[in-house]
């Protein structure tokens, strides 16, 4: 495993020749004591950053995927230091054979990708794999190309892990894409919670239910409502952020907003998720949910 990681680790850094790249998931294992699920998750782009580490949440009601952003753009040998730190921790899954999961493909439409060069369609599809009384859909945006299911475990306590890939890097004509799909022993939420965004000179917080779930250091705080995602950006000290949350669950997930720049009016949602205007150009920027 570690000569594959290093692997991993020499092709991220070597991936110069284009702008996109395909897109790698490496399931790492189990770690017992906080109950979460890592990944290692390499961009085979022209950036040369090294593998990023991803992760679910095996306690939350509903987990959702998360990235660990203290791994970010970290020096190659600090980088394989705490990646050998981490697995010292983590406890194998036990492989699950193909045959023990189905996945069927439900086409939604066709829209228009933008790409590095230009604009042309892509197909969007509803991917549902099913293992055993589980399953789970995501909403993908597809090239033509194959689609495949890659690997599928166990989870500890029940339920299971399973990656696909598929053509679906939007960067250039297209590039592999891995997808994890994540299926719980518990069934997923039902109810969606009320929410509000309450905000005095100089701070905003946001209330799912009982419980407050984002604060930011500004009065500036603007959510859209999707099903089952709520889609918000705010400022926060000089940075803007953006964040999803989930409306049964109140689970966030942080994203970034690019050149950390300033956010024009409110959110909206659209067929490819959460769009939201910058000040510069007036460029329109749009981000997919979690899965």
């Amino acid at each position: 495993m570690l000569a594959r990681i290093l692997s991993l680790l020499l092709l991220a850094s070597s991936a110069y020749a284009t702008v996109g790249g395909s897109t790698e998931l490496t399931v790492l294992g189990h770690e017992p004591v906080d109950n979460k699920v890592y990944l290692l998750r390499a961009v085979n782009d022209e950036s040369g950053y090294p593998p990023g580490i991803v992760f679910y949440d095996l306690n939350e009601s509903w987990p959702v995927l998360h990235t660990d952003r203290s791994w970010h753009q970290l020096e190659a040998d600090v980088h394989v230091k705490r990646l050998t730190a981490l697995k010292t921790r983590l406890k194998p899954m036990r492989r699950m054979p193909m045959s023990a999961g189905t996945m069927t493909v439900k086409k939604r439409g066709t829209e228009i990708c933008p790409t590095y060069m230009q604009d042309i369609p892509c197909e969007v599809v509803d991917v549902t794999i099913k293992m055993g009384a589980r399953s789970r859909t995501h909403r993908l945006y597809d090239w033509p190309g194959p689609r495949t299911m890659k690997a599928a475990y166990a989870l500890p306590g029940g339920g299971h892990l399973a990656l696909m890939t598929h053509r679906g890097e939007t960067f250039e004509h297209g590039y592999a894409q891995d997808v994890p799909f994540l299926m719980p022993k518990r069934p997923a939420p039902k109810g969606m919670q009320a929410w509000t965004a309450n905000c005095t000179p100089g701070k905003c917080a946001l209330q799912v239910g009982k419980r407050t779930v984002i604060e930011v250091s500004s009065d500036q705080l603007r959510c859209a409502e999707g099903s089952p995602w709520l889609g918000c950006v705010g400022k926060t000290g000089e940075r803007w952020l953006g964040w999803f949350v989930h409306r049964a669950t109140g689970a966030t997930v942080m994203f970034g907003v690019p050149h950390t720049d300033a956010v024009l009016g409110a959110p909206t949602w659209g067929p490819k998720g959460l769009m939201f205007k910058l000040k510069s150009g007036g460029e329109t920027h749009r981000i997919a949910p979690p899965g």
